[in-house]
């Protein structure tokens, strides 16, 4: 019972703000503070910095927002040395979770092949899932993967896409529109 009101506490605080009534909930402040730090720094090309922000995080709590900024990070070599390996054990562990970014950037990663052998199959199926939880980014790339072989699907993610503002999907969607309509 005491486990449930700690965990109602801390989601109570992350929401509403509250103030932590206890040690856990203070860590688990401390570590979203630290992640929101580390967004505010890589917002600023202080990669390096963001990294540092995210693994101090984890150590405190281990969330898989954190993880997937760092799979982000080490995706792509900022502010870390470049390591598909990383990002690919870290992106998996976030998306056991669920966690849409996390799916997005495994699904590039099977795309492009970076670190695994390419796969397109399972690259659309991490997009989907990424699509499906509301990731604009992954409903985007996913509209334009399936625009050839179902352009109805491609269509209802590109409109999600461009709806939930991601403007670059406007373009692609407008041509495969007019393509469908002909």
């Amino acid at each position: 019972m005491h486990r449930a009101i700690t965990k109602l506490s801390a989601i109570f605080a992350l929401i509403f703000g509250a103030t932590c009534t206890n040690a856990a909930d203070q860590r688990i402040e401390e570590a979203f503070e630290l992640i929101n730090k580390g967004e505010a720094a890589y917002s600023e090309g202080k990669y390096e910095e963001a990294a540092q922000l995210y693994l101090a995080s984890m150590q405190i709590q281990g969330t898989v927002r954190a993880a997937s900024n760092l799979c982000n990070l080490f995706l792509y070599g900022q502010g870390v040395p470049q390591s598909y390996g990383t990002a690919l054990e870290l992106c998996g562990a976030a998306a056991e979770r669920e966690y849409p970014s996390a799916l997005v950037m495994l699904g590039e990663m099977h795309l492009m092949g970076k670190g695994v052998e390419p796969n397109r199959e399972k690259a659309l199926s991490y997009y989907r899932q990424g699509a499906d939880l509301g990731h604009l980014h992954g409903q985007y790339v996913l509209g334009l993967e399936l625009a050839e072989e179902s352009p109805e699907e491609a269509l209802k993610y590109l409109k999600l896409a461009y709806e939930g503002g991601y403007v670059r999907a406007m373009a692609p969607l407008m041509e495969l529109q007019a393509r469908v309509n002909k």
